[in-house]
């Protein structure tokens, strides 16, 4: 069951920090430079008060789960809004970034969920260009290395392996292979292909369970749970999750309980079904993705240290 959490944590916090690239505006392709002469904190607070608002609104538990509540989701959002509007190859972010603003409130839940509520026009980096970010480059994909930078590139193409875990703007890297979320009623064999909150069932992409109903983390004779709003499927029942600060218990209790670590936190429970909650380390501390803690969202863990993703700086 945890590591089950562990996936949906991957797959989610990367659609609260990112938009989708706009391939069709040919503005952008016009000037290879960031924008200049703007007030990116100004621009960048609105937006993410706007984008976290509502996603909050949207999917409460999920961003309790990824950041504390709304302003923890906005102090991480805006550093990665930032460099959006000051990185070489985004040029156009900020009409982006700015209709993102004015659009987001009224936008359906489900596009968020998805990551299609906000387009960014797309990079101006060619393939094989220096990038520290998908946005940069017109193909919508950076190929990362271990320091946190890399060059863009093609991006895999749905059912091809995953490159170092990623798969480019909208897609999912699901079990080593790269996929479109799909939507309701498209063919599946696992929940991981489908949209959020969907869940695969009986081969189709279906709606979840809700709470108390029978469920299946399987597919088979019911649909998963919908962990977007904190349910989870135990004992093939959909229960509530609770969320506990660092130091506090998790994981599995009898007879039906489950507990996740809030902000990103990691359960850290070696081989017992519970634990003790620790912390998401900080820009700057040590950081260990499979073993904890892991690095608060928007940041990535490079060489042992947790790093706000810096794409100017890569050549």
């Amino acid at each position: 069951m945890l590591a089950r959490m562990r996936h949906w944590l991957a797959f989610a916090l990367p659609l609260l920090v990112a938009c989708s690239s706009n391939n069709s505006d040919g503005a952008a392709s016009a000037d290879a430079g960031p924008d200049t002469a703007i007030d990116a904190s100004a621009i960048c607070s609105k937006f993410a008060a706007a984008y976290c608002g509502k996603f909050a609104a949207c999917a409460d538990f999920f961003v309790r789960f990824a950041f504390g509540d709304a302003a923890g989701c906005e102090k991480r959002v805006v550093p990665r809004c930032k460099m959006w509007l000051t990185s070489p190859g985004m040029s156009g972010a900020v009409a982006g970034v700015e209709a993102c603003t004015a659009g987001v409130p009224s936008a359906a839940c489900p596009t968020l969920l998805t990551g299609t509520a906000c387009a960014l026009p797309s990079g101006t980096h060619e393939i094989g260009a220096g990038c520290g970010s998908d946005e940069q480059c017109k193909s919508g994909f950076c190929s990362l290395g271990t320091d946190g930078c890399g060059k863009c590139a093609a991006p895999p193409a749905d059912g091809a392996p995953c490159l170092s875990g990623q798969c480019g703007l909208q897609r999912r890297c699901a079990a080593g292979t790269c996929l479109t979320p799909r939507a309701q009623g498209a063919a599946c064999t696992q929940t991981a292909e489908c949209a959020l909150p969907l869940s695969c069932f009986d081969g189709r992409c279906s709606s979840p369970a809700p709470l108390d109903a029978a469920c299946s983390t399987e597919g088979k004779g019911a649909p998963d749970c919908d962990f977007t709003r904190g349910h989870v499927c135990i004992a093939n029942t959909c229960i509530a999750a609770g969320l506990a600060p660092a130091g506090a218990t998790c994981g599995l209790e009898p007879p039906m309980k489950l507990t996740l670590c809030l902000a990103g936190g990691t359960c850290q429970s070696g081989t017992s079904p519970t634990g003790t909650c620790l912390a998401a380390a900080n820009d700057g501390e040590p950081c260990d993705e499979m073993l904890g803690p892991r690095c608060l969202s928007g940041s990535r863990c490079v060489a042992g240290v947790c790093r706000i993703p810096d794409a100017g700086a890569c050549r």
